[in-house]
């Protein structure tokens, strides 16, 4: 007999051994299914909005180049390098970016475990950071005026839509911010700029640690689920096959949503019994106290009965069942419910 494990039970013995922050943010191997199940629709979701990702951040770059040259005064050195370094950190960014979109969405690496793509990604995130911090820093030292502003909002705006789409990959989200502020730390140096940013990093720390655990848990809910679904179908499936009772189904407005098979071959010589109203499949046997409480008012009603008589209502057939339905909610669930009795001849019902 399957008998699921309490929650915090499962919860505390699927939790990673050893490297478990690793584990917990996909960037280690796990054997179990759901584990690694967790991070693929993940992977999917940022492979979905990267390529709006990259052409936003190829336009960036782009304008930051443009505008680096048309305030470019030969005659300057300092302006000369400061567009070969931001020329330089656009291609590194952007051949970052690529490698994400390749990790993502290419055959050959989509087929990757997903704890090495995580890896790719994280690492990936945190060097793009890197190249957008230093861009946004050879920005400040230009002159101010509506260019220096204009580059402001582009990098800006960069940082913020990659930063959205990374999130899904937690780890890949703790890699740009990491990345974000060790590269400010190594060009400022210590001071309040760092201070502050140190601050929101432990900020996001903590916030993402926490969604990482909430998705980690929430996953092995659902296998658990999953699979106490898959045992209970197969035990519904052997006690139809075994012939010990019968299943039916049915919505609001009382037509069948499912039916076993063996019940719906005796009611139903051609077509199918799915879709018709079950007071068209059967006919209640007046004989038996209570009938005058019809099976469809409580199936309207969304009340409970047990063990009503009923035949088929399409033919003459003197096979007869018990038909119950236990209180139920607002959806409809598979129940035991019909229980065949067998021929009567008379009409005294002989459990």
């Amino acid at each position: 007999m399957y008998a699921p494990l309490p929650t915090a039970d499962r919860r505390a013995q699927s939790r990673p051994h050893g490297l478990a922050l690793r584990g917990l943010f996909g960037l280690s191997e796990d054997d179990r299914d759901q584990v690694t199940d967790l991070f693929v629709p993940k992977l999917a979701q940022v492979a979905a909005v990267w390529p709006f990702t990259l052409a936003i951040q190829g336009i960036a770059c782009a304008l930051l180049i443009g505008l680096a040259a048309f305030g470019a005064d030969n005659a300057q050195v300092d302006t000369q390098v400061s567009l070969i370094g931001i020329a330089a950190q656009s291609a590194i960014l952007l051949a970052a970016s690529l490698s994400i979109f390749a990790t993502v969405r290419l055959p050959a690496l989509v087929a990757l475990a997903p704890y090495k793509r995580n890896r790719i990604v994280t690492l990936c995130a945190a060097t793009m950071a890197a190249m957008m911090t230093a861009l946004l820093w050879v920005i400040t030292s230009a002159p101010d005026g509506p260019i220096r502003f204009t580059d402001a909002v582009a990098v800006a705006g960069t940082i913020g839509i990659t930063a959205v789409s990374l999130h899904p990959v937690r780890a890949a989200s703790l890699g740009f911010g990491g990345g974000l502020v060790l590269t400010l730390a190594v060009l400022a140096g210590p001071g309040i700029p760092v201070a502050i940013a140190l601050l929101f990093l432990g900020c996001l720390i903590a916030a993402t640690l926490r969604l990482a655990r909430i998705d980690h848990a929430r996953e092995l809910d659902r296998a658990a689920a999953s699979n106490a679904g898959c045992v209970a179908v197969k035990m519904i499936a052997e006690f139809e096959q075994h012939g010990a009772g019968w299943f039916w189904e049915a919505d609001r407005q009382g037509r069948v949503t499912y039916l076993s098979a063996k019940v719906a071959r005796d009611l139903v010589s051609s077509g199918s019994a799915i879709g018709q109203s079950l007071t068209d499949l059967f006919q209640m046997d007046s004989d038996t106290p209570g009938t005058e409480r019809t099976l469809a008012f409580h199936i309207s009603s969304r009340t409970s009965f047990s063990d009503y008589s009923v035949c088929a209502a399409a033919s003459d057939s003197d096979r007869w069942w018990s038909i119950s339905r236990p209180p139920g909610g607002r959806r409809p669930r598979p129940v035991p419910g019909l229980h065949r009795l067998g021929q009567r001849p008379d009409r005294t019902a002989q459990v």
